[in-house]
């Protein structure tokens, strides 16, 4: 009886900690490349929050090629903090040298003398300023300039999204922990040692 008991109460452990562990690695968000206009959409439908970065890089970029690289470290770099991580905000790279991807810049009115360019996209929806347009920042921008960008729109609303998400993670936890709790005993089926559920078992 009681390694039944230390059986049950390290089942209940190992449920929690790979409950959380699959809630934190699903949707996580962090940095990601869409290549094509059907994973743009895909991604769209999977993340609330976007950062999306329209640039260009290939093999010949010339005397861009170090401005390039930095900006990739940067984005990388803003898309590693925290309060990004804990609201799952997904930070899209979008190289328009790859083919399809013009559709994505065409969708949400990315100029190509406006390259590289920073959007914010809401629930598949690009974040727009006064004049309706989608708001955009331009250039090779610093990390700081990012963020400013970012938060002067979704400071508030990320520290909600975040604590809304905890929240979710806790219950879906929580829920799995009853389960076990109350129904912690398979049922093998006949021939296993014990029949039927729960505290239902029989020996032979």
């Amino acid at each position: 009886m009681k390694n039944n008991i230390l059986l049950m109460i390290l089942t209940l452990a190992l449920v929690s900690i790979s409950s959380g562990l699959r809630a934190r690695s699903r949707d996580r968000g962090g940095e990601i490349e869409a290549s094509s206009w059907r994973k743009f959409q895909r991604l769209t439908d999977r993340y609330r929050y976007i950062v999306a970065m329209f640039y260009y890089d290939d093999d010949d970029m010339g005397d861009l090629e170090d401005d390039v690289d930095e900006l990739r470290r940067m984005f990388r770099a803003v898309s590693r903090e925290q309060r990004y991580e804990d609201a799952q905000v997904a930070f899209l790279r979008i190289n328009l040298v790859w083919r399809n991807t013009d559709e994505i810049a065409e969708a949400f009115q990315v100029a190509a003398d406006k390259i590289p360019s920073f959007l914010l996209i809401k629930n598949g929806d690009a974040v727009r300023g006064d004049g309706r347009r989608p708001l955009m920042l331009t250039g090779y921008v610093s990390h700081d300039e990012l963020v400013k960008f970012i938060d002067a729109k979704w400071h508030d609303e990320l520290i909600d999204e975040a604590e809304r998400i905890e929240e979710t993670r806790e219950r879906r936890a929580e829920s799995s922990r009853m389960y076990w709790y109350y129904d912690p005993w398979p049922y093998y089926g006949w021939g296993w040692p014990w029949y039927g559920r729960r505290w239902g078992y029989y020996w032979w």
